[in-house]
């Protein structure tokens, strides 16, 4: 199967979490990075779930998976370690016409997540299709050292500039190197 590439803004849209494990959590912690409300239904969850749960920065809304989870979702991902679980979730969001991820399913899934880096506004996305996340997480160690810090302040900078927001001239002699 192939995967057209798109990026998707998800500030204060609801994204509904199955599954309390590790995964789930690590879902989640790039989920709010990228403003997310976040939903998630799990009879277990991590101690740094909780953690988010207690702090209100997340909603834990049931125990069992129910169909009326998926109301007002915008997005779904499916991270149990049951795979009929994860089928049921996936099966019911795609009636509903909404974006799935189940997770090392991707039979299961009409949208995939790809392995990134992100440096402020710069986003590289690396994806094997699902074929081998190995090999997009080895990608993305060595992306991630060749695009540091330095990148974000580049286009915070360039951002301003867009804008007019600061003179030409300074830009260039600072940042000569990246134009």
């Amino acid at each position: 199967m192939s995967f057209y590439p798109v990026c998707i803004e998800l500030e204060g849209k609801t994204v509904l979490v199955v599954g309390g494990g590790r995964v789930a959590q690590r879902k989640v912690e790039t989920l709010l990075k990228f403003g997310a409300s976040i939903h998630i239904v799990s009879r277990r969850l991590t101690n740094k779930l909780k953690e988010l749960v207690e702090a209100k920065e997340i909603h834990h809304i049931g125990e069992e998976f129910r169909d009326e989870h998926l109301d007002g979702a915008f997005l779904v991902i499916a991270a149990t370690d049951d795979e009929l679980l994860n089928r049921k979730v996936s099966e019911s969001a795609q009636k509903r016409h909404l974006l799935i991820n189940a997770v090392d399913q991707p039979s299961d899934c009409n949208f995939i997540v790809p392995s990134i880096v992100n440096r402020g506004d710069l986003l590289i996305a690396i994806s094997t299709s699902g074929k081998s996340p190995a090999l997009a997480k080895k990608l993305r160690k060595e992306l991630e050292v060749q695009f540091g810090g330095e990148y974000e302040t580049f286009l915070t900078l360039m951002g301003c500039l867009r804008e007019g927001g600061i003179p030409y001239d300074i830009s260039m002699v600072q940042y000569g190197a990246f134009l």
